[in-house]
Parts: C-alpha cells; structure tokens; sequence
C-alpha cells in the first residue's frame, strides 16, 4: 500500500470512476466519513487531473486535504492489482460505476452503492443484486 501512497494501516475508501460522476452531496458524505473514522482515506482516480485540486480543496473545508490519495491510470491489470487494496469502494449515485463497479468486484472488493431514478443510476445496484450482496444497496444518503 505505502508504494502507491496508501497509509499501511488505514482503511481505504475508494472511488474509480470519473471525477465528473462526483456530485457534492455524495462528497460531502464521503468527508463525513473520514471525520468520523480518523483512520480512514479516500483513494480517487486522477481523471481528469484538474479535478484534483478542486476535490482538496473542498476537503480542505472539511481539514481532510491530506486524507485524499489520488491515482493515475493504469494498465488494466496493474490496475486491478490495485484495487484489490482498497477496503471498500464507495458509488457515486447519480452516475453509478459501470466498468469500475464491475472491476471491483473482480477484485474481491465490496461495492456500496445508492441506486437513483435513471438506468445510469442503478447499474450498480443491478450488480450488486445480481450477485446476492443486496445489502450494499442503500436505500436513501443516509444509508449510504
């Protein structure tokens, strides 16, 4: 963990989908997240890079700046080597992983997700049902 700038001892959160799928209520429970767990970070695909600064920054807000790990792509089975480190992968619910949601689970890595009204929002639901693990399946934020 620590080669790829993973505390060794933290329980990571992650979350690899595109940083446009990010929206600030999802955000904000995130950082919830991490002022209520000390030892937790939150692993985020740098894609695109410029939305890295304004992630930190908003973390920032909250003091976590530095509680954010940020990765660039890579080959697909480096990629998913990768994965496999992290504890839990977080959703984005208005846009729900697709691909990323599928990898994680190859990974051996639980998926929490919040399904939405749109097809795009309940991909992962739809996954996560399919492979009996409903209870990672929130039924509203708070849940989440």
């Amino acid at each position: 963990r620590e080669g790829v700038g993973l505390p060794g001892d933290a329980f990571v959160l992650c979350n690899f989908n595109q940083l446009f799928k990010v929206d600030p209520a999802v955000f904000r429970a995130w950082m919830q997240v991490l002022v209520e767990n000390p030892k937790a970070v939150l692993w985020l695909l740098r894609l695109p890079s410029t939305a890295e600064a304004n992630l930190r920054r908003e973390a920032g807000a909250w003091g976590l700046e530095k509680r954010l790990v940020f990765s660039d792509r890579l080959d697909w089975n480096t990629h998913l080597v990768y994965k496999a480190m992290a504890n839990l992968s977080v959703d984005t619910p208005v846009f729900n992983s697709h691909t990323s949601g599928v990898d994680m689970l190859f990974a051996g890595v639980p998926l929490l997700t919040l399904p939405c009204e749109t097809m795009s929002a309940r991909v992962a639901a739809s996954l996560l049902l399919a492979s009996s693990d409903a209870a990672l399946v929130a039924r509203d934020l708070p849940d989440y």
